[in-house]
């Protein structure tokens, strides 16, 4: 084994030896990990790669590549996974920051993390929904408020964000 290879494995067997080192480690590897999908997602970029990732409806890693970098810094910055992140709006929206829907009810759903009209003002987004900047951040906000909500389950989580609630989401199962 070369030198450097047995420095990185005795580093990481020191962080990985208390708790505080355990989470470094984890966030560390995280951001790894998130960089490598970037990377990933800017080399399928580069060469055309148009395809589609589950959820999204045609997410491409073009254009959520475009998007890693401002999902990454926010979603870090709440304690979020940036993957997590990243695979909502990859589902939300697909990656296109102006996407649109309308409900049922008469409200609006907008941008990446496609944020309910009745959430613009609450969120700063009022006078531009659109804003990849701005909506990131309450998408993520919005994703941090549920995952406290629900002790972390994920599942129920994303279901929140997407229903509004977990209790009127289709797969949370509260036993």
């Amino acid at each position: 084994m070369d030198p450097g290879t047995v420095w990185l494995l005795r580093l990481v067997a020191k962080i990985g030896s208390s708790e505080g080192g355990r989470k470094a480690l984890f966030w560390l590897v995280g951001g790894v990990l998130a960089a490598g999908f970037a990377l990933v997602l800017l080399v399928a970029m580069a060469s055309g790669v148009q395809a589609t990732l589950a959820g999204g409806g045609g997410a491409t890693p073009a254009l959520l590549g475009l998007w890693a970098p401002l999902v990454a810094t926010e979603a870090t910055a709440a304690g979020i996974p940036p993957v997590l992140e990243l695979g909502l709006i990859a589902h939300e929206s697909g990656g296109v920051w102006m996407a649109t829907h309308t409900n049922n009810n008469g409200t609006t759903d907008a941008g990446l993390g496609q944020i309910n009209s009745a959430n613009w003002a609450a969120y700063g987004l009022a006078k531009d929904p659109y804003n990849p900047a701005r909506n990131v951040a309450a998408s993520v906000r919005i994703l941090a408020g549920d995952l406290a909500a629900h002790s972390d389950h994920v599942a129920a989580a994303l279901e929140a964000y997407n229903a509004g609630s977990a209790l009127r989401g289709w797969l949370f199962d509260p036993r």
